[in-house]
C-alpha cells in the first residue's frame, strides 16, 4: 500500500477511534463512499483495535517492526526452510528460504497471522500470485509455488515463494 493510502487508513482510523462504537459503521460510509476496500482495511483496524492488540498502539505501523518473526531459521513451509527474515510491511512478512527440492535460493512472502481466516485478504494474496506468475520479465519476480497450511503456532498460514535476488 502506498504512503498516501496509508495516511488516509490511519486518518481515518483515529478520527472513528474518537466516536461512539455505534457510529463508527456510518462514518466509515460516509468517509469512504464507494471504497470498499479503503472502508475494509480502517474496520480491519478499528477491530483489531477493539481486541487490545498491541499491534495498534498509536500509529497503525507503530509496532510492526516490533512484532517476533512468525518463522525462525529452520523452520520449513512446504518444501521451503526458512534461512531468515528479509522483511515485514502491512501486507506480511518476507522470508530468505531454500527450496529443498531444486536446491535454489527463494523469498517467501507470508500473510500475517491476524488475516489467516480472513477470505478476502486470501483472495487478494492468491490473485497477486497469479498475476505474478502469468508475466515473464526479468525485473517481475518468478512465483515458485503458493501454500497454504498450519504452522507450529496453529494458524494456517498462506504463502508464496518466489525468485531470490541478493
Amino acid at each position: 500500500m502506498k504512503a498516501d493510502r496509508w495516511r488516509k487508513v490511519e486518518e481515518l482510523f483515529e478520527a472513528a477511534l474518537q466516536l461512539p462504537l455505534n457510529r463508527r459503521g456510518a462514518f466509515l460510509l460516509e468517509a469512504c463512499p464507494g471504497d470498499v476496500e479503503l472502508r475494509g482495511e480502517v474496520e480491519s483496524l478499528l477491530n483489531a483495535a477493539g481486541s487490545g492488540d498491541a499491534l495498534l498502539d498509536g500509529s497503525p505501523l507503530s509496532s510492526i517492526s516490533e512484532r517476533p518473526p512468525a518463522f525462525d531459521a529452520g523452520d520449513k513451509l512446504g518444501n521451503f526452510q526458512i534461512i531468515g527474515p528479509l522483511g515485514r510491511g502491512g501486507m506480511g512478512e518476507v522470508y530468505r528460504a531454500r527450496d529443498l527440492r531444486l536446491k535454489r535460493e527463494v523469498a517467501i512472502k507470508t500473510l500475517p497471522p491476524a488475516w489467516a481466516g480472513d477470505r478476502d485478504r486470501i483472495a487478494r494474496f492468491e490473485r497477486e500470485a497469479r498475476s505474478a506468475s502469468a508475466l515473464n520479465h526479468p525485473n517481475i519476480v518468478s512465483v515458485y509455488d503458493i501454500g497454504n497450511e498450519m504452522c507450529r503456532s496453529s494458524f494456517p498460514k498462506l504463502w508464496k515463494a518466489r525468485r531470490w535476488r541478493a
